[in-house]
């Protein structure tokens, strides 16, 4: 009896079951091109554009553009103002002149003196027609308000350019607006610093608090970004609530309640659930972003440490319109920062 030796698992065969070996590795070969063919096949199927980081660049890209739109319009107004405030006064100059040529002419009371004092100022009204103030558009990088910058790689660069109001047009090349939210009021034990930028659990842990954004959603899309300061609790809660609805510490009862304990578990209606078995939470530092599209009734949460991005639709029938952002504070000294 013969013996083989197969080169690839270097056990010997008799001559019958090398017959058999050869037979399983083609089975073998048969299931690795079939891998192949699903991975070519889905490799195909695959669909770059549907990536969850192209919904973070067009949420910036949108609010990058309605940013710019702003303080376009802003530096549009300035300027109208500006050149308005010039003709308004050469026209009332004129009203002058006109009147008091019309009286002279009518009373005949004038000579060559007159004559060259009214050509002297016809002169001066052409001049201030003709050459308006010089009004420039400076850009001004000295604040520190950002607009982040967008770079596919493992971290965001981020660059700062700013605004100021005045007559003289003053543009950014991209700027962050200032923050228009702050927290104005809580239920519970809370207080409020840095002008009503930062939210802070001021009571005992055996109670929780509330805390409110001032200004009310009904139309849009409205972006918030926020830095956890201090955290001991294992959950906190963003998310939102109909604005109408009386604020009483039964809100974790209320059906228009919707938002994120965690970044993976959601509250739906005031009912907790889990889309993701992963353990992950908010912890200290974390970045998060809590985006309102009033226009088709949903909420968006970025959470910019792990670039988990959570879509909650809102049923605007237990929830309608308008929308107020709320947090929940679980342990004292738990801190909200609002960044823009």
């Amino acid at each position: 009896m013969s013996i083989l030796t197969c080169d690839g698992c270097e056990r010997s065969f008799c001559t019958k079951h090398i017959a058999d070996h050869r037979q399983e590795l083609s089975i073998e070969m048969d299931s690795i091109g079939q891998e192949y063919d699903l991975l070519r096949r889905d490799l195909i199927r695959d669909d770059n554009d549907s990536h969850l980081l192209f919904d973070r660049i067009n949420i910036w890209e949108r609010e990058s553009i309605i940013k710019i739109q702003q303080i376009a319009q802003q530096a549009r107004h300035d300027l109208r103002q500006c050149l308005d405030e010039n003709k308004n006064q050469i026209t009332n100059n004129c009203n002058k002149l006109a009147d008091e040529l019309h009286s002279n002419r009518e009373s005949g009371d004038y000579t060559e003196t007159d004559f060259d004092l009214w050509n002297k100022q016809l002169r001066e009204l052409r001049k201030m027609l003709e050459k308006p103030p010089i009004i420039d558009i400076l850009e001004d990088n000295t604040l520190s308000r950002p607009i982040y910058m967008i770079k596919i790689k493992q971290k965001i660069d981020q660059q700062s350019t700013t605004q100021i109001s005045d007559c003289n047009i003053i543009s950014n090349q991209l700027s962050e607006l200032p923050i228009i939210q702050n927290f104005n009021t809580f239920i519970g034990d809370a207080i409020f610093t840095d002008n009503h930028h930062v939210a802070k659990h001021s009571g005992d842990s055996q109670r929780s608090t509330m805390v409110y954004l001032t200004k009310s959603y009904l139309s849009g899309i409205h972006r918030i970004r926020f830095r956890i300061e201090q955290k001991l609790n294992k959950y906190l809660f963003f998310g939102i609530i109909n604005s109408l609805e009386e604020m009483n510490r039964d809100i974790f009862n209320s059906p228009s309640l919707y938002g994120w304990m965690s970044p993976i578990s959601r509250v739906v209606k005031s009912q907790k659930v889990v889309i993701n078995p992963v353990n992950t939470i908010f912890n200290e530092g974390d970045e998060i972003s809590l985006t309102l599209n009033c226009n088709i009734q949903q909420i968006l949460l970025e959470h910019h440490r792990t670039d988990i991005i959570d879509r909650l639709p809102i049923d605007i029938r237990v929830c309608p319109l308008p929308w107020r952002v709320v947090i929940a504070f679980f342990s004292s000294n738990d801190s909200v920062r609002i960044i823009y």
